[in-house]
């Protein structure tokens, strides 16, 4: 597949959209750049046009939101009960009792009492993780020797990069974006409500930053039947523009110079806000059969269409390799979903406390309610008066301590006065309220020992704390929901920054001045918000900083380190006043001792190849008095010597070789056993059998101290060669071009001719014929050069080989012909494919979808990664003066060096 790349800006150089060009599909490649880069696509169309998108917008807003109508009814009650909003009731009379138990109300503040603090905590909101190994790559001792630097690599190379990153984002946050923080308090709170919220980010160019602002669900209408938040066919915001507002975005361009009215309900007020729809959604603009993702914008009341801008960017046009047509467009997504609890229902909107509450605090509500009308039917009175009473007045008013005097006899005024009998709220219903209240309680995880009262006296401390850690449970799963959208924003904003950030930032936080690059983002270093979900108390946190500090002293745990931490969980400011810095590492014992580790692992492989060869040497010895037996039982055969079982013995030893493959041709069984064993040792030294490379590389390699181990293996061959010559001549089996049988072997044209060469030109005729059949050694290396990997497909040069490494970079040096490596290369290559950082490429590597996209399978490197693919492939060997030595042939050496001289391709 091939993208559109764009630069910052949206410039493309002719190199990278030489594809598209030249394809079908070149125009409207050309009128999509021209789109992504306007700032108003409706500014191209006619009044026709115009109208249809407005309507179809308009049409589908009114679809989605009639799908949602239930939820914003509910949506307005759960608020009108959490804010304790009460009508007038007029019954069981008028004006009867409406109280509002403040069970959701409850909920809320304490979830968001609780989730806040664990969000923004020490103005860290975002922390900048490492990918990969960070323990730096030591420089070779020689070097450190000669006054070179300690590291190729310093230590916490990356983690100092992403410790840039997290000050620099939290930075934009909680200081550029002065209402980010006071936002993120209100959404908590209405969030733990309502059951979903939304966050919208963008760079807004009248401020020249990043915007992340909070979006009320009942402003963001989304079908509530669609299949996912990211999958909705549309999403469409309302927006409030004052007047002023709307002419501002008219002479910037942004909007087109129209009347659009003002809303319905804004009765008498010219100042009042106008509603307009942005409506993210697909259109097929351009008529070509496929829908674009655009960004639409109407008057919501007047139907006027105001802007259209493309929703996607020039890399997320992708087209076919071979025909060089679109095959997707990918949308940029604006949006964030904050979700606090699944909807059962698979809802798009997710639930709250108004949801799991709202049923159980109306029946608190009430049975409340009644208990306070029965109660006041009970004190309040009457009943009936009899006609034989009179009190020669109307209503009787009584003050305190007051007797009226009356005309009528005791038992006369007894008998005529008849109170109701009201026997005052029933005791069922405060054993209901209480059942109601606990239930409420226990779904919104609020206990007594949650909100700050002591469990008893006779608790341990340890059984407190396993009860509150059991009690947040429910508001851990809630957190790591946040933790996620929270994650989706902050790379949203951290794609952001690696499009607008200039070259070079700088920003104070606090009394210090730091700066930062749009490179760092760039090269690579994953963004999480520091919100762990486990963590929600200050309790838990000291807990676990005790269990820390118990692993202090332990060698194998970083002291230091861990009494950091314990005063970060303990909120202690000023850390590094009060904690000493470590002394710096003694880099010579570092050096040595790396020496001595690989003089180890080179000793033992060595030691392992030793013992390999002389079990090759047994085997080959025991071939040959095998072969000397049967051609001397042969010989006496002929001769007539021990008469019966001569020919036939030896015939019969001499065929049991010939079945196993020794006496004819080069491959024999002999020689199979040998190669077998000697792949056996070079695969403990991750060594294997290559192909010719030709003799100007052998030549060139010849020059230098080669080891004795590959010397020993060529000599070993070619003695075994003339052996088995030798064995085939006495046998009667010449080699092909020998000449007939009894002729004089081959084999002393070789030794006469190795013998006038000298010891190495001898070995160089013979390490000709070896490389001609593919049997030379060598180290599992290979020579790769840096690209950047997208997470998707890879940036950079396509593979030559099958494997690539994520590794540092590492320059080699040109040696006479040779291309010399440091030997700790060997060693962090070795353990880079110890520890599974090798990754397969090619066609084992990827899976071709249906719509010729190429998938990894397998490891995938990080979005980031710094990935180096295999370029030259050669020979290495490692030489009896410890170096590394690869033998490349004359067109690679000679592509190197152009590479380095810049007149050619570079890595």
């Amino acid at each position: 597949m091939r993208r559109i790349r764009a630069r910052r800006g949206g410039a493309m150089s002719a190199a990278e959209a030489e594809g598209p060009d030249s394809g079908p599909d070149a125009a409207l490649v050309e009128r999509l750049r021209r789109w992504i880069d306007s700032p108003n696509i409706a500014e191209e169309l006619d009044d026709a046009v115009r109208g249809r998108v407005a309507d179809r917008v308009a049409r589908d807003w009114r679809a989605d939101d009639a799908s949602r109508a239930e939820w914003k009814e509910q949506y307005r009650r759960w608020l009108d009960v959490a804010q304790q909003v009460s009508e007038p009731k007029t019954y069981p009379w008028p004006g009867a009792s409406n109280v509002i138990y403040p069970l959701l109300t409850i909920a809320a503040v304490q979830f968001a009492a609780r989730a806040y603090p664990g969000i923004v905590r020490d103005r860290d909101v975002v922390r900048g993780t490492v990918v990969g190994d960070d323990s730096g790559v030591p420089a070779p001792p020689l070097a450190v020797a000669a006054g070179g630097p300690a590291w190729l690599v310093p230590p916490g190379a990356k983690r100092t990069r992403a410790n840039a990153i997290g000050r620099h984002m939290s930075w934009q946050l909680l200081n550029e974006m002065e209402d980010w923080e006071e936002q993120t308090d209100k959404l908590l709170l209405k969030l733990s409500i309502v059951g979903t919220m939304f966050r919208k980010t963008y760079f807004d160019p009248g401020l020249q930053r990043n915007v992340s602002e909070t979006v009320d669900p009942l402003r963001l209408c989304i079908d509530y039947n669609a299949k996912s938040f990211a999958a909705a066919p549309r999403i469409t915001e309302e927006i409030d523009l004052y007047p002023w507002e709307v002419e501002e975005k008219i002479r910037a361009g942004l909007f087109l110079d129209d009347e659009y009215g003002c809303n319905h309900d804004a009765g008498d007020d010219e100042d009042a806000p106008v509603t307009f729809l942005e409506q993210h959604r697909r259109y097929d603009l351009d008529g070509d059969g496929y829908a674009e993702p655009y960004i639409v914008t109407i008057a919501r009341d007047s139907g006027r269409l105001a802007r259209i801008v493309a929703g996607f960017e020039s890399e997320g046009v992708i087209f076919g390799a071979a025909d060089h047509r679109i095959r997707r467009i990918d949308a940029v997504a604006y949006y964030t979903k904050f979700p606090f609890i699944p909807s059962p229902d698979s809802a798009i909107y997710d639930i709250g406390f108004g949801t799991l509450l709202h049923p159980l605090n109306a029946a608190v509500n009430t049975s409340l309610n009644q208990m306070f009308d029965a109660a006041h039917l009970a004190n309040a009175g009457g009943g009936f008066i009899g006609s034989g009473m009179s009190l020669n007045s109307g209503s009787v008013r009584f003050q305190i301590g007051e007797y009226k005097v009356v005309n009528t006899p005791g038992a006369t005024l007894r008998e005529n006065l008849v109170p109701m009998q009201f026997s005052g709220p029933n005791p069922v219903l405060f054993q209901l309220l209480g059942f109601l209240v606990d239930a409420g309680r226990e779904i919104a995880s609020v206990k007594d020992i949650l909100s700050g009262a002591m469990p008893g006296g006779n608790v341990p401390g340890v059984l407190g704390l396993a009860v509150i850690q059991q009690g947040l449970k429910v508001f851990s799963a809630i957190f790591k929901r946040i933790h996620r959208s929270l994650g989706m924003e902050f790379r949203k904003l951290y794609r952001l920054n690696r499009i607008y950030l200039p070259d070079e930032a700088g920003f104070r936080a606090g009394a210090e001045y730091f700066r930062v690059t749009r490179a760092d983002y760039e090269q690579g270093s994953g963004v999480e918000p520091v919100s762990d979900p486990e963590v929600v108390t200050d309790m838990q946190q000291l807990a676990r900083a005790n269990f820390l500090l118990s692993f202090k002293d332990d060698p194998w745990c970083d002291g230091h380190e861990i009494r950091r931490r314990a005063f970060e969980a303990a909120a202690i400011g000023d850390i590094d006043q009060v904690l000493r810095a470590q002394p710096a590492p003694d880099l010579a014992a570092i050096g040595q001792a790396a020496e001595v580790q690989r003089r180890a692992r080179r000793d033992a492989r060595e030691m392992e190849i030793r013992a390999d060869q002389q079990k090759v040497q047994q085997v080959s010895t025991l071939a040959d008095a095998i072969l000397h037996l049967a051609q001397a039982r042969r010989v006496e055969g002929e001769t007539g010597g021990n008469g019966a079982g001569g020919n036939g013995e030896g015939d019969g030893e001499l065929a049991w070789l010939e079945r196993q493959g020794f006496g004819t041709g080069w491959g024999g069984r002999a020689w199979t056993t040998r190669r077998s064993a000697a792949l056996e040792a070079a695969r403990a030294r991750r060594l294997e059998v290559l192909g010719d490379l030709g003799e100007d590389s052998f030549r060139a390699w010849r020059h230098h101290p080669v080891s004795r181990a590959v010397l020993r293996f060529l000599e070993d061959y070619r003695d075994s060669v003339e052996q088995r010559m030798l064995g085939q001549w006495r046998a009667g089996t010449a080699n092909p071009g020998a000449g007939a049988r009894g002729a004089r072997p081959r084999r002393r044209r070789g030794r006469d001719r190795g013998a006038a060469m000298g010891r190495d030109g001898g070995i160089l005729w013979w390490g000709r014929r070896v490389m001609r059949e593919g049997r030379i050694l060598k180290f599992d290396q290979q020579e790769y050069v840096m690209s950047d990997w997208d997470g998707v497909n890879r940036a950079g040069y396509v593979p030559l080989d099958d494997k690539i490494l994520v590794l540092a970079d590492v320059h080699a040096d040109m040696t006479s012909g040779a291309v010399q490596l440091p030997a700790e290369y060997v060693e962090r290559q070795t353990l880079a494919a110890e520890h599974g950082t090798v990754i397969a490429v090619g066609p084992a590597a990827f899976r071709w979808n249906d719509d010729g996209t190429r998938q990894w399978v397998g490891q995938v490197p990080a979005p980031g990664d710094r990935v180096y693919f295999e370029r030259y492939a050669g020979q290495l060997l490692k030489g009896e003066d410890g170096l590394l030595y690869r033998l490349m042939s004359q067109r690679c050496i000679a592509a190197i060096g152009t590479a380095a001289d810049g007149k050619g391709e570079g890595a």
